[in-house]
């Protein structure tokens, strides 16, 4: 696929992007001067508050002051709040390639276009004297360029020590707050970098190299955090190295990793939805961008950053109350297990720091993750109602049994065992009975119902956190018959003292005592139904889950962001109403994403859908796009597939999916063609038993490990 634009790009978060797991390049500007702005995906400024440091930073605190209400808030914000306003710890911009052309200025009837090749990972910028094309090697984390033509190409340091930027949404703050000294400039025959200290400790280097080769230039580019005792010159010398190789030597191992890439899975839409095809194909590709194996997951961000002066929205740190889950949530999905394993390795390599976080600001033992933390696993604070609640740890488990789950493999089993009972022993030990002697939390909230207000904090548990509870204790006492028997039963006991979800007849509530009454962005309270699905859409699951989502049509989209279309689409495909989750598609889709495909967050065109009109780019809703339309092509439980349960009446003219992963590691493919099934593949890697329900009714098979069989 291509994306293409001619002229002119005018913003960096309409640039086109490009990734390799830890270097990020967005190309944009005007084809007289453009940037190729750059980042790096484990570039950050860890400083922290002194604050967090504080004797009363801690879980009793943290509850006694929820508790007093108006009495406490203004200790409670100085505590779990405050400290985020500073403008550290934060993920910071690397570099910029500043690109002129050469001769005159072009005239008004020249055409310059610049061209995004996503299957190639490659960009081209072609003028009317020039072209240059550019990739961030696949195996590599340098980036490439050939000019041809007359450009002149500098390496540009972030304006740390520039003036102010003008900035407003999202409490974004200037470059110039970090308090940076001026970089050390150095270069030679060779070409040009900088280093660039961050504190005494520590630091980074950029770079640009160039080699003359038969009439034209080729470059190598790259970023590098500093050790103690290294320098920039060491980068620099790399990049030297790298240049024995040419730029077409160096594509090829590169296209090929791309080609396997999108090989592992595929999606066939009719004609007249290509730009939602097109939309998962762009996911598909950012996916991979953000998402190597040994480097971090992507951040609210991914591997690109803000080039306009400031520092990315949210500081581009790690949200773990939505954003880090749905942006994983496709992966092990459509097949890509190294970009999930990206996520869940992440998750193991922090066991460390959710320990040492249990330990110190909650006195549990086990594992619990800062719901808003930087890099290191460590916390951040902001709104702390929900970025301190032990009630998204739930969320981080879900990934590690997804990929369990869907692969199927021994060590995936080990590891989700382990993680998510170091999970729910931490959990556990936080837990007292409330008035009818069922465990729930202290204080319970509901992202992000009721924002940083004293209401945040609900009377009895909200669902958000129930449905947590009650994912996490029936999922180990089921793992647990596979990993450690002996602990079956201690699970389980734990799983009947919860509280249930508190319903009535408009569906699922916030808690026992307030029903979902506004628009909202966040369906914390739908949780149960999605992403946990412990809540089937069968006798008073269904009737719980349509009164649900007739209760989130009733108050309307005023509120919402583009992740709510994104979520609703995902419930409308559980639901089997494949019409309302194409339609939900279809507005995020028009509304919500900016020319290059990312996700704005805000109704930025202002087509009447949102009141949110602002524009900060996250990456969440993207993936979650694409797990929706997975939704709509198949879903699964242990020993049962649902092919096709969810297809608008338009898609049943031809559609089909190729290499999705089912529960139990099947690999699954199926075609439907004028309404009648025309494929459906299932291959198992271990001997399952699967029934398969389809439009046309049930199928079964008994499958031998490594058989694929036509069903």
């Amino acid at each position: 696929m291509k994306l293409t634009f001619r002229q002119e790009i005018p913003r960096w978060d309409e640039g086109l992007p490009l990734g390799n797991g830890a270097l990020g390049a967005l190309v944009w500007g005007r084809a007289d001067t453009f940037r190729i702005s750059l980042g790096r995906s484990d570039l950050w400024d860890l400083r922290r508050a002194e604050s967090l440091s504080s004797p009363s930073f801690n879980y009793a605190e943290y509850v006694r002051l929820a508790k007093a209400g108006e009495a406490g808030k203004a200790a409670f914000d100085e505590l779990f709040d405050a400290p985020y306003n500073l403008p550290y710890p934060t993920r910071i911009p690397a570099a910029a390639l500043r690109v002129v052309r050469g001769g005159q200025i072009p005239a008004p009837s020249e055409t310059s276009e610049f061209t995004l090749d996503t299957r190639r990972a490659e960009a081209e910028v072609r003028t009317p004297t020039g072209v240059l094309r550019l990739f961030l090697g696949a195996g590599e984390k340098i980036g490439r360029l050939r000019a041809e033509g007359d450009f002149e190409i500098s390496l540009l340091p972030p304006p740390y020590a520039g003036a102010d930027a003008e900035y407003g949404e999202v409490n974004r703050h200037p470059l110039t707050s970090l308090g940076y000294p001026p970089c050390r400039i150095f270069g030679g025959a060779w070409g040009q970098g900088f280093e660039q200290r961050i504190s005494d400790t520590e630091g980074y280097a950029a770079a640009l190299a160039f080699a003359e080769r038969k009439g034209r230039r080729e470059y190598a580019f790259g970023v590098r955090p500093l050790n103690p005792g290294e320098r920039g010159e060491d980068l620099a010398a790399e990049l030297v190295g790298a240049l024995e190789t040419e730029y077409e030597e160096a594509l090829a191992p590169h296209l090929l990793w791309w080609e396997n890439y999108f090989s592992e899975s595929g999606v066939c839409l009719p004609e007249e939805d290509g730009d939602l095809l097109r939309q998962h194909e762009l996911n598909e590709y950012f996916l991979a961008c953000c998402s190597r194996r040994g480097c971090p997951p992507m951040t609210l961000q991914g591997v690109w950053l803000a080039d306009d002066g400031a520092l990315p929205p949210w500081k581009g740190d790690y949200h773990l109350d939505l954003n880090l889950q749905y942006s994983y949530a496709s992966a092990f999905l459509f097949n890509h297990l190294e970009q999930g394993e990206c996520y869940t390795d992440f998750l193991l390599s922090l066991r460390d720091a959710a320990r040492a976080h249990a330990r110190g600001f909650f006195g549990a033992d086990g594992y619990i993750l800062p719901g808003v933390m930087d890099i290191a696993g460590r916390p951040m604070t902001g709104w702390g109602q929900y970025s301190l609640s032990p009630g998204n740890q739930p969320w981080n488990c879900l990934g590690l049994d997804e990929r369990w789950r869907y692969t199927g493999e021994e060590g995936a089993l080990r590891d989700a065992y382990e993680y998510l009972s170091g999970s729910g022993r931490a959990l556990l030990s936080l837990l007292v009975p409330d008035k009818e002697g069922k465990l729930v939390f202290p204080v319970s909230t509901s992202p992000e119902f009721h924002d940083d207000t004293v209401r945040a904090f609900f009377r009895t548990q909200t669902n958000y956190d129930g449905a947590g509870l009650l994912y996490l204790f029936s999922r180990l006492a089921d793992l647990s018959r596979l990993a450690a028997p002996e602990e079956e039963q201690e699970w389980r006991s734990v799983l009947d003292r919860l509280a249930p979800l508190s319903a009535d007849e408009t569906g699922f509530m916030l808690d026992k005592e307030e029903r979902y009454s506004e628009s909202h962005r966040h369906f914390s309270h739908l949780m149960g139904i999605y992403p946990y699905k412990i809540v089937p859409y069968r006798g008073e699951g269904a009737a719980a889950i349509d009164a649900s989502i007739a209760r989130l049509e009733q108050f309307g989209t005023g509120m919402w962001v583009g992740f709510s279309f994104c979520w609703a689409a995902a419930l409308y495909a559980l639901a089997k109403n494949g019409e309302g989750a194409r339609y939900m598609l279809k507005i995020f889709r028009d509304c919500f994403v900016s020319p290059n495909g990312f996700h704005l967050n805000g109704d930025f065109r202002k087509r009447g859908v949102s009141s949110f009109h602002y524009r900060p780019f996250t990456l969440e809703a993207n993936m979650l796009f694409s797990a929706a339309l997975g939704e709509m092509l198949l879903q699964s439980e242990p020993g049962r597939l649902r092919v096709f349960p969810a297809l608008p009446e338009s898609w049943k003219k031809k559609v089909s999916f190729s290499n999705l992963r089912a529960d139990g590691g099947l690999l699954v493919s199926a075609a439907m063609e004028e309404g009648r099934m025309q494929k459906l593949a299932v291959y198992s890697s271990r001997p399952s038993k699967i029934e398969a329900e389809t439009p046309e009714g049930t199928l079964r098979a008994t499958l031998s490990a490594g058989e694929n069989r036509l069903i």
